[in-house]
């Protein structure tokens, strides 16, 4: 279940749905920052007093989605001045991008110099990002220097170059005539909000401690909240613990390394009991205050306020009272201090200023960090961003990964295009590099005497999709040789099509291609559309590996090192590619483009389409097109073993922690979009056929056969493995619930995987099937399986044909009984 249905879950009230009032909280814990007008408006927008689940699920998709296009569009402003494409900056580049900003100079340079920064002194870029943000969402702007409005005048694409596109949701104005749904719903908050007794505040606790499950569960492990984050979790409930207090409260608790949710929620409810009887002295202090008696100030009487108090007057002013701050406690964030009362707009509630006054008064820091550790989990905010960027392939739940006009709709609402393999042959004999989608979408090439177009049309994949039209869809697994293009040599290209060019001639099918530098919109995406399809399109990467409608074609050698040292050297062979400092395409040598050399297997990006690849229910999809062979094999049959099986996510973990990345913050959206896809497909799984199979392939068969809860059929054929490696397979069959069967090996690796499976027979009460033909078991396997059927009661049939049984292993009973299924 994702977070989205799980804060759905815990908000909603019975089959009506979530409350329209909780709406606020239920967006604050996952992760966004609404102020009360942009509540209003939404629930006006969404005009039901309920709000069901897959109104609530696609409500939070689409805002969530508006939040991490502003956060993309920052990362990409960053990234003009990361000069070694590192995915940081270094404290100069970050003055630079400072300077080019439109933000608050001063603001900005107190917030980053209180970021964690690498080994090198870099700070990460996504969290530059979000304090980018961050700072343009709740801090003023400044108006541009003289040389900025000169250089916006001169060329409105190079402002766009340098200024942060901050977005800020617009507050619709009142209806001209009659009560609008937002005035409505503003006036029955104002009703109920307008008490100042204990009833008042007790409800506020209320609220906070219904969203300690929530909290708890974000920041919870398998043993509990690690100790070590209680501060964390306790400042995004409002609370301002300093370190010194967040030790004596571990103390109290008796020094656990975790805190279980019973131990948390107790805590909790126990610290904001102590905050009642604080929170009342404040109230009766602000009820002087309030001359109309209606349980709210004006702006005038908290300037009175201010005065009669020891509060610092700059402090109270410099923090957004009328408006909301993120980072700060939900009230402030879901539900901030201003409503509307019979007295007029910008009125404060008084039960709510008195805990904002509290804060201010227990803070031991300066204003813009008032809640102690916000600052410190600024890693945390930018861990939390890259999650949410994995996250937003939730979206992908629209798209099955079986449902083949599923796929063709991922296609169209993402706008990928696949590329013909024909026109790919033209491109070949004309000795021309594979083009960018950008150019792609106008490229034309002539077939059987037509004129026809390089990309494939969306009504043609709708077509494909409803069974009216034959293709068969690959997807090319491969690596970026250069940064600028990924195949300046052409390498991959003659690769490619060779390999379709045997499906060409073995199918009456169209071959079309999935190759990401003609099918999605690559650099420099100059408009919304291609923006948003690029990233609708990542955040479903997955599918076009690990649909059951496609093939994927994986190429993972480099071009090699004679033909890239030759175009190297020769200035003359240039390569079609967008400069970034004209805007234009430009034709330029080999050693003008940045190089990439690093190995495929080496990639986290290649490697988690590997780990896609392999989660197809046959993998005989999957395909390494390019493994060359080995001149001194004699059979060259185990140049062929190159079939995979999906990687456990622990393991896949630890691999994504020794990969290479571009930026290393898109590691987090592999490794989790790996393990969200691992089970989904394995425990959907209920037929495997698996061929071509190393010895390697074969353990991790073993280690992945527990996760497949729901298998009832398990083919293997063409594998190696010697008699260590064949034992752990069978140890793990011992406990599945598979109930056919079949197992050819190669060699001698048949008879020891039915050695085996013989013993397991001797434990497992779920095959029935078996076929173990073509595995040379001879009299010693007869007899082993012999011995196991004496015990085993399960098999009913079992097919022993061409196993080099001699008499002496036939008339072993109860083998004697199968013979009748020899061939």
């Amino acid at each position: 279940m994702s977070s989205i249905d799980l804060v759905f879950a815990h908000f909603s009230d019975g089959v009506r749905g979530l409350p329209a009032e909780r709406l606020g909280q239920a967006m604050w814990i996952l992760g966004m920052n609404p102020t009360e007008d942009q509540v209003y408006k939404h629930l006006a927008d969404l005009g039901r007093p309920y709000i069901d689940q897959a109104t609530f699920h696609r409500f939070i998709q689409d805002e969530l989605t508006k939040y991490l296009e502003q956060v993309q569009a920052v990362v990409d402003y960053l990234k003009q001045y990361d000069t070694d494409n590192k995915g940081a900056l270094s404290t100069e580049e970050v003055q630079a991008a400072i300077r080019g900003s439109g933000l608050s100079q001063k603001k900005l340079q107190a917030s980053v110099a209180k970021m964690p920064s690498n080994s090198k002194g870099q700070l990460d870029i996504v969290e530059l990002a979000t304090c980018f943000l961050e700072l343009g969402d709740s801090e003023e702007m400044l108006e541009p220097s003289e040389a900025e409005k000169e250089r916006a005048s001169a060329s409105e694409a190079d402002s766009k170059a340098v200024k942060i596109q901050v977005v800020k949701d617009a507050v619709s104005a009142d209806a001209e005539a009659g009560t609008t749904d937002a005035e409505q719903c503003r006036e029955t908050r104002a009703a109920e909000e307008s008490a100042s007794g204990p009833a008042a505040y007790s409800t506020m606790f209320s609220d906070v401690i219904a969203s300690t499950n929530a909290v708890f569960r974000y920041f919870s492990q398998p043993s509990g909240v690690p100790a070590e984050r209680l501060g964390h979790a306790m400042a995004i409930l409002g609370m301002n613990p300093t370190e010194d207090e967040v030790k004596k409260h571990l103390a109290g608790l008796g020094g656990p390394k975790y805190i279980d949710q019973k131990m948390f929620h107790r805590f909790i409810e126990e610290e904001l009991g102590k905050l009642i009887p604080k929170v009342q002295e404040l109230l009766d202090y602000l009820k002087q205050f309030d001359t109309d008696g209606k349980g709210a100030l004006s702006e005038e009487e908290l300037q009175e306020v201010m005065r009669g108090s020891e509060l610092s007057q700059d402090k109270v002013q410099a923090r957004p009272v009328f408006g909301s701050c993120r980072g700060t406690a939900p009230w402030t964030q879901v539900d901030p201090p201003t409503h509307a009362t019979d007295a007029g707009e910008g009125h404060l509630d008084i039960v709510k200023l008195s805990k904002y006054f509290l804060e201010l008064g227990n803070s031991q820091v300066e204003a813009d960090d008032s809640i102690p550790g916000t600052a410190k989990t600024r890693q945390d905010v930018a861990s939390q961003v890259r999650e949410a960027i994995a996250k937003a392939a939730d979206a992908e739940a629209r798209y099955g990964l079986k449902d083949p006009q599923a796929f063709a709709q991922f296609l169209q609402d993402s706008d990928v295009r696949l590329v013909r393999a024909k026109y790919l042959v033209d491109l070949v004999l004309s000795k021309r590099p594979l083009p960018r989608r950008q150019e792609a979408e106008t490229e034309t090439f002539t077939c059987g005497g037509e004129r026809q177009s390089a990309l494939v049309t969306h009504k043609e994949v709708q077509n494909w999709a409803k069974g009216t039209q034959e293709a068969i869809i690959c997807s090319i697994s491969h690596a970026w040789e250069t940064r600028e293009h990924p195949d300046p040599c052409r390498h991959q290209l003659q690769q490619i099509v060779n390999h379709t060019g045997l499906y060409g001639a073995a199918f009456e099918a169209d071959i079309w291609i999935f190759y990401d530098y003609s099918s999605l919109f690559q650099y420099e995406r100059t408009n919304s559309h291609e923006e948003r399809s690029f990233r609708k399109a990542m955040n479903n990467m997955h599918l076009m590996y690990a649909h059951e409608c496609t093939l994927t074609f994986r190429i993972e050698t480099l071009t090699p090192e004679h033909v890239w040292n030759t175009m190297m050297a020769d200035e003359e062979a240039v390569v079609r590619v967008y400069d970034a400092g004209s805007k234009t395409l430009k034709e330029k040598p080999l050693k003008l483009l940045e190089a990439n050399r690093t190995p495929y297997l080496q990639r986290g990006w290649c490697m988690a389409e590997i780990e896609w690849s392999s989660l197809r229910g046959v993998n005989a999809q999957h395909q390494h097109i390019d493994r060359p062979k080995d001149p001194k094999s004699e059979t060259q049959k185990s140049d062929h073993l190159n079939g995979r099986v999906p990687m456990i996510p622990a393991n896949f973990r630890q691999q994504m922690e020794q990969a290479k990345f571009t930026h290393r913050s898109d590691a987090d959206a592999v490794i989790y979009l790996q393990q969200k896809i691992f089970r989904e497909k394995v425990i959907e799984c209920q037929h495997l056929v698996l061929e071509g199979l190393p010895a390697q392939e074969i353990l991790a068969l073993a280690r992945a056969l527990p996760h497949y809860e729901n298998l009832k059929s398990l083919t293997v054929r063409r594998f190696q493995c010697g008699e260590e490696e064949a034992t752990s397979p069978g140890k793990a069959l011992a406990s599945s619930q598979v109930e056919t069967l079949e197992i050819r090996g190669i060699g001698e690796s048949g008879r020891f995987m039915v050695k085996a499976l013989a013993e397991t027979l001797k434990t497992n009460s779920s095959v029935r099937d078996m076929n173990l033909a073509h595995n040379k078991i001879g009299p010693e396997g007869a007899q082993a399986l012999a011995g196991a059927l004496k015990i085993n009661s399960s098999v009913r049939d079992m097919n022993l044909a061409r196993n080099d049984i001699d008499d002496t292993g036939a008339q072993a009973w109860p083998v004697s009984d199968v013979l009748g299924s020899l061939a």
